[in-house]
């Protein structure tokens, strides 16, 4: 089957872009944009690796017996090659066009999304980039950006909890680990425990207390947490009941993620 692209087209100041809708947009400065609008005659062609990614499985051969024993599954990290057409008016044009493209692609910790699914972000580096023919003034290349976390987040959202209810998101349908937890109102030993993990994380204080599950800081003293290397295996997902213990309510951080 032949791919349709939408073509691309320059417009006058004030316009909008007729962008593929597998267009790659970057966000810097608080600002989403594609391509096709950051760099002048790019246009984007085929993005491949943004669909199902396969666990890497460990097993291990038992003497006397069949087959394999399973011990885990892991995900690898993700790669995201985008092929493109760059297009110029003469050498001059083309130079400064692969100039700008490689400062928009440069960050080492690129956040990009594309035209298609603009609420969730990954976050990359470019590693790999197609030879260009000399000569041209219209080519047809491609790169590719190298994701260790192969997972997609949205922007972050916060929920509010009393004790005894149960997170309400069915878009959160992998464990996450929040980014950041806020115990309201505590009073002594406060408690946050997610009923179906098991998971639970006590501290020690008074009013408000911080805690930030994926870097392990808090905003009290780390002798006043207990459990403190479980705060890297507290996830929450969609269904899942929270129960307080010596707290008013809870706050939570998080982002929601896709494979």
């Amino acid at each position: 089957m032949v791919k349709q692209y939408i073509p691309f087209r320059k417009t006058s100041k004030g316009e909008s872009f007729d962008v593929p809708a597998e267009a790659m947009f970057i966000q810097q400065d608080g600002k989403q944009q594609a391509l096709e609008e950051l760099v002048l005659g790019y246009q984007t062609l085929q993005v491949t690796g943004r669909e199902l990614i396969k666990y890497n499985i460990a097993e291990e051969s038992v003497e006397g017996r069949g087959g394999t024993l399973f011990r885990n599954a892991t995900l690898p990290s993700r790669d995201i090659k985008v092929k493109y057409l760059l297009q110029a008016e003469d050498e001059f044009k083309f130079r400064e066009q692969y100039n700008t493209l490689m400062k928009v692609l440069s960050a080492q910790k690129l956040l990009f999304n594309f035209n298609d699914e603009r609420e969730f972000f990954f976050t990359g580096t470019l590693s790999n980039v197609d030879e260009v023919d000399g000569g041209l003034l219209s080519v047809i290349s491609s790169f590719t950006i190298h994701c260790p976390d192969p997972y997609k987040y949205t922007e972050p959202k916060t929920v509010q909890l009393t004790n005894n209810q149960k997170i309400d998101d069915p878009q959160l349908i992998y464990p996450t680990i929040p980014d950041k937890i806020v115990l309201n109102g505590v009073s002594g030993h406060g408690v946050i425990k997610n009923t179906k993990t098991g998971m639970w994380i006590g501290v020690s204080g008074s009013g408000s207390i911080s805690l930030f599950p994926n870097t392990g800081g808090s905003s009290v003293d780390s002798n006043n947490i207990d459990y403190l290397s479980y705060l890297e295996y507290f996830t929450i997902e969609n269904g899942d009941l929270i129960t307080l213990e010596n707290a008013a309510s809870i706050s939570i951080g998080y982002r929601r993620r896709l494979l």
